[in-house]
């Protein structure tokens, strides 16, 4: 399964829209560099996570080039089917 792509451009214009910015690198990589506002969740947790979703509200989620994003997108996904519109970010981070 894929998820939607955004461009860095357009996850801005729906981020400004209150869209949550998911980011699942490990705490580390956060730690180091991260996006304004993004909530860290790191994918080897993501089983037991509880994102805390705003019902109706995108969520936009992203690691550091886009491969954990993409190839984890029917996880991913899960943990917001019929909660949220999910989206991947054109380049996660480095986008």
């Amino acid at each position: 399964m894929s998820l939607p792509t955004l461009t860095p451009d357009q996850a801005k214009r729906l981020l400004d829209q209150r869209a949550i910015l998911v980011d699942f690198r490990e705490a580390d990589e956060h730690a180091r560099e991260e996006i304004s506002g993004a909530r860290q969740m790191s994918l080897s947790k993501l089983d037991e996570a509880d994102l805390a979703l705003r019902e109706g509200k995108p969520v936009i989620f992203h690691c550091k080039s886009g491969t954990r994003t993409k190839g984890n997108a029917a996880r991913l996904a899960g943990k917001v089917v019929g909660r949220c519109e999910p989206f991947l970010i054109e380049g996660s981070l480095d986008g």
